[in-house]
């Protein structure tokens, strides 16, 4: 009679999942001290935070037989396509709108009234979300079988009522509505010619003339989204709301440390505009007369920077912030969005970064939009007068969109513009050498398909922006999320007699 003992793989599976548990728990324990010391509960440890997600992601997969992790990974496009026609149907508003703990919940009778979907359509998708945690489920009562309307839950044996959970709400923001419906759409036609298109090609990477998504659509992203303006106003405002929960660039990177206060110490400050020069006067301290320090000089250029998200949040973060902040992007983009952003005092330019950059040192204004007038220079013309120029260029998320040969067509456009004293300043994920998490390695694919682009490594950042005659100085940020990378001119100096060589984690 065989023994029931454990087979050594099983008992050495045991022992795992034992070891994973007590290491699971100290890392949360650790998460919850990090947080109560921050006070930041929106914005966990990235650290901490990412190791603990990766001590579970490794327990489950201990856990799971061969063939479980096959069926949880093959079985991931019905659920996105489930998702997709419930956020059509504003199932999740529905949700929100019964949020009080003291609510019913909503019924699947309301869902087809509110929505006038067949409720057995409703039912099984309903299904999906509750088993993603994004709804929870109960049986309202029992309804007899032999009810024959269709739209009668009954022909499923009971009724059922929804309600929202902790993960509900972000189905309604512009992260998880918006973002699950604009990358769906986007996306999915080119995900699923991708075995196709590199049967065709070869097996070999994408150039940005034949990417996947211009083979299977005949546009690039930005031309689909350009001929669909319901979709592009959801892009915009998915990019907005991307970084959810994340630090915000200036929070990782020390701005004060390495271009000094310049009002960034002062978040008691309030900013001020003097009418008709469109100058930022930083501080309103009451003090007047003289030139003030960094006033006329551009701090900030955002480049390709949407609708200023970046620039609102800085501009919060530092009201007393000297220096003048510029948002470009191509003139469909920001066209209209002057007066939104002139309460901030930012600056608003129609640019292509496919064409020299025109906030540069000697000092050239920002080229005014249709109907406003020119930006004053802050100095008289017939006064010999070095300008440098912006202190920070900045790109988020821009690179990861192109090949490297694109890249430096962008980065030979910024680097004639840039000073001794200039940053470029990149946020971008930086690629481990091993054990990439699986969403950068997802997106990685992606932007592969969209427009040859994709993620990349410390090694391949160097070996691209020293191309182009930069260099990096210093990488800030971790936990598995975006990375703040500081960019000089390879030639240039810090300023104190030598180059910076500045970073977290080890980076420098």
């Amino acid at each position: 009679m065989g023994s029931l003992s454990p087979s050594p793989s099983s008992q050495d599976s045991s022992a795992t999942i034992l070891s994973l548990t007590d290491q699971i728990r100290l890392a949360a324990l650790s998460e919850a001290e990090a947080e109560a010391k921050a006070d930041t509960s929106s914005h966990p440890n990235p650290e901490t935070h990412a190791h603990l997600l990766s001590l579970l992601d490794t327990l489950r997969l201990t856990i799971e037989t061969p063939a479980e992790t096959a069926r949880r990974i093959i079985y991931q496009p019905p659920q996105n396509a489930a998702l997709r026609v419930l956020l059509d149907l504003r199932v999740f508003e529905l949700l929100m709108e019964h949020a009080d703990e003291d609510e019913d919940g909503v019924s699947v009778q309301e869902i087809v009234q509110r929505t006038g979907a067949e409720g057995a359509l409703v039912v099984r998708l309903m299904r999906v979300a509750v088993a993603l945690g994004l709804a929870s489920q109960s049986q309202s009562q029992c309804i007899s079988n032999s009810n024959s309307n269709s739209n009668s839950p009954g022909r499923y044996g009971y009724g059922y009522v929804y309600r929202r959970t902790s993960k509900t709400p972000i189905m309604t923001s512009p992260l998880g509505r918006d973002g699950g419906m604009v990358l769906y759409d986007l996306t999915m036609p080119t995900l699923a010619s991708l075995p196709s298109y590199f049967s065709a090609h070869a097996y070999n990477v994408p150039t940005e003339a034949s990417c996947p998504m211009r083979w299977t659509t005949g546009q690039s992203q930005f031309e689909w989204l350009g001929a669909r303006p319901a979709q592009q106003e959801r892009f915009n405002a998915y990019m907005g709301a991307r970084r959810m929960g994340s630090r915000a660039w200036f929070e990782v990177f020390p701005v004060q440390k390495v271009f000094g206060d310049l009002g960034l110490g002062d978040r008691d400050g309030k900013w001020k505009k003097t009418v008709g020069t469109g100058k930022d006067q930083g501080r309103d301290d009451g003090e007047g007369g003289g030139e003030s320090e960094g006033e006329g000089d551009v701090f900030i250029v955002d480049i390709g920077g949407n609708e200023g998200h970046d620039l609102v949040a800085l501009r919060k973060r530092y009201p007393g912030l000297r220096g003048r902040l510029v948002l470009q992007d191509l003139p469909a983009v920001v066209q209209g969005k002057d007066t939104e952003l002139d309460r901030y005092g930012i600056e608003v330019m129609g640019y292509n970064f496919f064409e020299p950059q025109p906030v540069r040192g000697p000092y050239t204004p920002s080229p005014p939009l249709p109907g406003h007038s020119p930006i004053p220079l802050p100095y008289s013309t017939n006064t010999i007068r070095p300008h440098p120029g912006a202190r920070i260029y900045y790109l988020r998320s821009i690179l990861h969109d192109w090949p490297d040969a694109t890249c430096l067509k962008i980065l030979r456009n910024i680097i004639p513009a840039m000073s001794p004293s200039s940053r470029l300043i990149l946020v971008e994920f930086v690629l481990p050498d091993t054990h990439t998490p699986l969403f950068q390695a997802a997106l990685d694919v992606q932007m592969m398909c969209l427009g040859a682009g994709g993620e990349r490594s410390r090694a391949q950042w160097e070996m691209l922006l020293g191309e182009a005659g930069l260099e990096i100085q210093g990488v800030w940020g971790g936990g598995g999320g975006e990375r703040v990378i500081e960019v000089g001119l390879a030639d240039a100096a810090d300023g104190k007699g030598g180059r910076m060589g500045r970073g977290e984690d080890g980076d420098d």
